[in-house]
C-alpha cells in the first residue's frame, strides 16, 4: 500500500517550540496475518500530564478504527511511555511493551507486557519484564531509574515466544545499558 507520495518536503515556517520534556508521545504498530492492525499509544489527557497507554484496532486495513481501550494502570499518576507491539502466530493475537513509572520510588520505571488473544477487547494481566534487582548500578528492587524508550523493541517467534529488548538508565546522561528477555507466557 503506498502510504506517501511526496517528493519533497513542503515549505514551511519553522519556529522554536517548547520542550515539555523527554516522554513525548510515541505509538507502535503490527499487523496479523489475516489483517487486522492493532496500535498502542500514549496519550494525555490534559497538557503536561501523565500520560496513559492506549490501544485501538482495525479490521479493515485502517479504515475504521475500534474506540480507544487505556490498558496501562488505571492510576492517573503514571508516566507510561515507548509502546511496542507485535502480532502473534494467531489471528488476533497481540502483544505490547511499554515503560512506567507505577512503581512510585526513585527508581520506579519498568518495562512491562500484555497480550490479547481476541484483536484488544480483552488482555492478560500486565508481566513486569524488568524485575531483575541487579547487574547494574542504577537498577534495585523497584526497578530502574530512566526509560530508554527509543530502544525499545517487540517480536513474536513462529511458536509464539516473545522477545523483548530495552534501554534503561540511572538518568537521561546514563550510566545505562541494554536489557534483553525471551519466553512464552502460561495462558
Amino acid at each position: 500500500k503506498l502510504v506517501d507520495v511526496s517528493a519533497e518536503m513542503p515549505a514551511c515556517d519553522w519556529s522554536p517550540g517548547c520542550y515539555l520534556g523527554f516522554l513525548g508521545p510515541s505509538m507502535g504498530l503490527a499487523v496479523d496475518r489475516v489483517g487486522t492492525v492493532l496500535v498502542a499509544y500514549h496519550a494525555g489527557i490534559s497538557p503536561q500530564s501523565p500520560q496513559q497507554l492506549y490501544i485501538r484496532a482495525s479490521e479493515d486495513g485502517g479504515l475504521t478504527w475500534s474506540e480507544r481501550r487505556q490498558i496501562s494502570s488505571q492510576d492517573p499518576a503514571v508516566n507510561n511511555a515507548f509502546p511496542a507491539v507485535a502480532a502473534g502466530p494467531a489471528p488476533d493475537d497481540f502483544r505490547v511493551i511499554w515503560q512506567d513509572d507505577r512503581i512510585r520510588e526513585q527508581t520506579g520505571w519498568n518495562t512491562w507486557y500484555r497480550r490479547t488473544t481476541d484483536g484488544g477487547q480483552t488482555w492478560s494481566l500486565p508481566v513486569r519484564l524488568s524485575n531483575q534487582p541487579f547487574g547494574a548500578s542504577y537498577k534495585d528492587w523497584a526497578g530502574y531509574a530512566f526509560p530508554y524508550g527509543d530502544y525499545l523493541e517487540l517480536e513474536v517467534g513462529d511458536d509464539g515466544t516473545n522477545y523483548a529488548i530495552w534501554g534503561e538508565g540511572g538518568s537521561y546522561d546514563g550510566p545505562g545499558g541494554t536489557w534483553y528477555t525471551r519466553g512464552q507466557e502460561n495462558r
